[in-house]
């Protein structure tokens, strides 16, 4: 929910400050010309950052999803009806 999209942006943040200027520029690059099919054929598309920057990325991504997976599984146990509730007597 809220709370793992604040941790997430607080995590992408630091992460995309950690980026030299060349990579911004080929990350923002890479972004731009997605669709593209002229620059998608480039070699500059196919590049990619260094193994453990990556990584880290991967590691944000992943913690935010898992996050998201235990807000998503809280709120279905919330919404669960009570069947038995109607057996019940008033």
């Amino acid at each position: 929910g809220h709370t793992a999209m604040r941790g997430f942006k607080e995590d992408f943040e630091s992460w995309r400050a950690a980026l030299t200027p060349e990579e911004k520029k080929m990350v923002q690059n890479q972004a731009t010309g997605e669709y593209n099919k002229k620059f998608r054929k480039s070699p500059e598309f196919s590049k990619n950052l260094p193994e453990e920057k990556l990584k880290s990325f991967a590691n944000i991504l992943g913690k935010f999803f898992d996050t998201e997976a235990a807000d998503y599984k809280k709120e279905l146990e919330r919404k669960v009806p009570n069947y038995n509730q109607l057996l019940e007597k008033a």
